[in-house]
């Protein structure tokens, strides 16, 4: 039998729904800001969805941290 990454997640999941989060942050003033939030939804080893945006950190956001994150 030639089993799939999608089998072992099956076998290994089910039906169970997972939510993955991510944030993306920046330090100013040596404290932490969200930038941006996204989520991926899976099902059964599928994509079923997902989701981001940004976020005004309502600080002033350095150079490299706008080429890393992709802000504008």
């Amino acid at each position: 039998m030639n089993r799939t990454i999608t089998d072992d997640i099956t076998r290994l999941w089910g039906d169970t729904r997972l939510v993955i989060v991510d944030t993306e942050t920046v330090i100013h003033d040596n404290e932490l800001h969200t930038v941006s939030v996204a989520t991926v939804t899976c099902r059964g080893g599928f994509l079923r969805g997902k989701w981001q945006t940004h976020i005004n950190p309502g600080v002033p956001v350095d150079a490299d941290s706008v080429r890393i994150h992709g802000l504008t």
